[in-house]
């Protein structure tokens, strides 16, 4: 693709359409800050980006998508196990979480 195979350009473009679609659709419906995307087709660049960002823009209302940010994750391989620890996390540091670790902590034996 670096050599400006057009066909190569269009399919990944093709693909960050169809990426986009659904992305479209979570952000209607979670209203996030940012998207950050990683894996061996956020290597593809602006390509892939292009085709994303033009679908998430077509779709979602103008309302959602004014101050979001699409942008490759500088994470690379990592970025999947950086983001389960992240969910686990938060998950555990729950007040609902929390205050059941303190009463099993704090119960007699």
């Amino acid at each position: 693709m670096a050599r400006g195979d057009i066909d190569a350009v269009r399919r990944v473009r093709g693909a960050g359409r169809v990426i986009g679609d659904a992305i479209a659709d979570l952000v209607s419906i979670l209203n996030p800050r940012a998207i950050a995307l990683s894996g061996q087709l956020a290597d593809c660049d602006e390509v892939l980006m292009s085709g994303i960002r033009e679908r998430v823009y077509q779709r979602a209302t103008p309302l959602v998508t004014r101050d979001l940010t699409i942008a490759r994750s500088d994470l690379g391989s990592l970025a999947g196990v950086i983001g389960l620890a992240l969910i686990a996390s938060d998950a555990i540091l729950q007040p609902a979480s929390l205050d059941t670790i303190l009463e099993r902590a704090t119960a007699p034996a």
